[in-house]
């Protein structure tokens, strides 16, 4: 039995493989709700569920029981156990990775609504023209498209 495990995970690994269709949210600790609030308003992001006052906030694209086209959602939840790293810098925990339909021109909006990204637009070596900027709580959030069409 104990040489058949593998057999049995990569069923399962090959199933999985073909039911997942998408990541539908990501979530995120805070300390200071008011400040992860503000910058994912800032960021253009629609509040679907709580607020700057509650303990657990949703920014998205509705969905799920309030209707809605759910392609995405960033959730938020008050810890007390989160504290920002020193200086703005990236907390090493992760990076999130958001396609836009145009990078420059959304860098150009998230700037021009006061938030600072960590820097301008580029073209990277594996086909993505992006950016990166840090939350409040140092979860590094990527902005990106592809050089070229994607193919699907």
């Amino acid at each position: 039995m104990l040489r058949l495990w593998p057999l049995l995970l990569l069923r399962l690994l090959a199933r999985a493989h073909d039911s997942v269709q998408g990541i539908n949210a990501v979530t995120f600790a805070t300390s200071d709700m008011r400040a992860s609030y503000d910058f994912y308003a800032k960021l253009g992001m629609n509040c679907t569920y709580g607020g700057p006052s509650s303990d657990f906030t949703t920014f998205g694209t509705g969905g799920g029981p309030s209707g809605g086209d759910n392609r995405y959602h960033v959730n938020i939840f008050r810890s007390s156990s989160c504290a920002p790293p020193a200086h703005g810098a990236w907390n090493g925990v992760g990076r999130s990775i958001f396609y836009v339909s145009d990078v420059d021109v959304f860098f150009n909006q998230i700037t021009d609504a006061g938030l600072k990204a960590e820097f301008a637009p580029k073209d990277a070596d594996w086909g993505e023209r992006y950016f990166h900027i840090l939350d409040p709580m140092g979860n590094e959030l990527a902005f990106a498209a592809p050089l070229k069409p994607l193919v699907v």
